[in-house]
């Protein structure tokens, strides 16, 4: 996995990330960054209309997305992961540390 999602090259985002998601590389198809929620180190996959694989190691955690989404580029779809599944994941950890 390592060695497949290596930075090859740093190329510069036809699209917005939006405030959601802090982009820090791009290798072998697969996109590198970090989701605001929980500074969330991040690898995904990202294809036409909205489908995505993100796998986020350090939570052990995938999520992946379909849709259609052709017109919004990627930052909507980078914030509901991180407002909604994010928000809910770092919530429950809260939750659970305050008990």
């Amino acid at each position: 996995m390592r060695e497949s999602t290596a930075i090859s090259v740093v190329p510069q985002p036809l699209w917005d990330f939006g405030p959601a998601f802090q982009h820090t590389g791009y290798g072998y198809l697969w996109w590198r960054g970090k989701f605001r929620n929980g500074n969330t180190d991040t690898i995904f996959a990202a294809g036409w209309g909205g489908q995505f694989i993100f796998i986020m190691p350090k939570i052990n955690m995938v999520v992946v997305t379909t849709g259609e989404n052709y017109s919004n580029g990627y930052a909507d779809i980078l914030d509901m992961v991180n407002r909604y599944v994010l928000g809910s994941v770092y919530s429950n950890f809260q939750t659970k540390e305050d008990e």
